[in-house]
């Protein structure tokens, strides 16, 4: 599971609270707010898009 870290949005928002997450942007939307964090690097989203990373090593590395 990809993580952001934001201690803005771990202030703003309380548990179980819903939240959209954009990985890809960094960005964070709950209660009313929008909150940035470091968006997930490009080789993290490519392992993602893969479905994790042994099916990334079967797709991309050994080619099935």
């Amino acid at each position: 599971m990809p993580l952001l870290e934001s201690v803005e949005a771990s202030e703003g928002l309380s548990d179980g609270e819903d939240a959209v997450v954009d990985l890809a942007a960094g960005r964070i939307e709950g209660n009313g707010r929008v909150f940035q964090a470091m968006p997930i690097p490009d080789f993290m989203a490519k392992l993602i898009d893969a479905g994790g990373l042994v099916e990334y090593v079967r797709k991309v590395k050994v080619g099935r």
